[in-house]
């Protein structure tokens, strides 16, 4: 009885402490990390796996509108769209100017008023033409998410453009707030573009030397910093 007890003692323990470790595991060193990873992720099509982590961010950072936002992405991407909405909203209860919220909420509005009027109608009455309709619906619906595509791309490459030549006016205070706001907005494209212009003008040092002037947070330092090495290391 006495062994039984031991080895009862032994295995609960045990599965205490390997939940702990899996919950030590489980934990996001900072909200920056965890929204440069969810974005890498969404970029190279790993929706599920940009869901299940995004999952345990926003329960660990409730209060960040960036990770809702990334989130409603994954789900529209996934194509859980009443889901992704409700992500696109809690980020906009966080932050009301969240743009990337707005647009994808205004697609599925669209989208949804189209459904709809089409459902209403065709409940009307049915024939051939509606056919006509659902093709005409799902157009629209194509186009839209093209379009907020293409206004994506064209945010981003207007951050650059404008980042680039602030560099080369040598306005680096100016230069490194477009940067902040490419983080803030997790823009991890256009600043990969603005980190590597810096890195075809300024070596290593020269370029780590400038954001330590003129980057204002510690955080954000902290990453530009880790991702001009990366760059160097990359590229040999």
């Amino acid at each position: 009885m006495k062994n039984f007890i031991s080895i009862l003692l032994v295995v609960i323990c045990t599965t205490s402490f390997s939940h702990s470790v899996e919950v030590l595991a489980a934990k996001i060193d900072s909200q920056k990390v965890a929204i440069v990873r969810a974005q890498i992720q969404i970029d190279n099509g790993e929706f599920i796996d940009a869901i299940s982590y995004l999952a345990q961010a926003t329960k660990q950072y409730p209060n960040t509108d960036v990770l809702f936002s990334l989130y409603g992405q994954a789900l529209y991407e996934n194509k859980q769209i009443i889901k992704a909405e409700n992500k696109f909203r809690q980020a906009l209860r966080i932050n009301p100017l969240n743009t990337v919220a707005k647009s994808y909420i205004e697609v599925i509005r669209a989208t949804n008023t189209a459904s709809v009027s089409e459902n209403t109608t065709q409940f009307k009455e049915i024939s051939f033409d509606k056919i006509g309709d659902l093709v005409a619906m799902a157009l629209a619906f194509l186009f839209a998410s093209v379009l907020n595509r293409y206004l994506i791309k064209f945010s981003g490459w207007r951050f650059s453009r404008k980042s680039k030549l602030l560099f080369r006016q040598g306005d680096y205070d100016d230069f490194t707030d477009l940067l902040e706001i490419q983080i803030a907005h997790n823009a991890l494209r256009p600043l990969r573009n603005s980190i590597n212009f810096m890195l075809q003008h300024k070596n290593t040092e020269e370029a780590i030397h400038i954001l330590s002037l003129y980057v204002n947070t510690e955080d954000n330092f902290q990453i530009l910093k880790r991702m001009i090495l990366q760059d160097v290391k990359k590229n040999g």
